[in-house]
Order: structure tokens, then C-alpha cells, then sequence
């Protein structure tokens, strides 16, 4: 786009589309975070290792930890 074709219309469009953009990927990645917290307190309760939950969700020791001294 030339200088002289800039229009205000179309940079607010721009701004409004990476911020949904941004939003969707904040609502998704907390979503995923509490599937994987699920998914780890379930294997836990079936006796899986946490080295195993670990591997399957991603989540990192500690985390996993505190879900076994709950």
C-alpha cells in the first residue's frame, strides 16, 4: 500500500482482527492447561508415575507434584 492509499478504517480493522486473534489464543491455551491438569489428576488417581503423567501432558514436575500432595 502506497503512502496516499493509508485510511485510518483500514489500521483499526488490522488492530481489531490481532486482537482477537490474541484473545483466542489466551482463552485457548488456558483451556488447554486445565484439560491437561485434568487429565493429570485422573491418571494420578489410577496410579500413574508422574514421570508418566509428565510425558503424556507436558506439564512439568512440580505441578504434577502438587497435584500428588493433594
Amino acid at each position: 500500500m502506497l503512502y496516499g492509499e493509508y485510511r485510518l478504517e483500514d489500521e483499526i480493522a488490522v488492530v481489531k482482527k490481532e486482537v482477537r486473534e490474541e484473545t483466542w489464543d489466551e482463552a485457548w491455551n488456558e483451556c488447554s492447561k486445565h484439560e491437561k491438569l485434568s487429565i493429570a489428576q485422573k491418571s494420578l488417581a489410577k496410579g500413574s508415575t508422574p514421570e508418566f503423567v509428565h510425558e503424556i501432558t507436558g506439564l512439568d514436575l512440580d505441578t504434577i507434584q502438587g497435584l500428588v500432595d493433594k
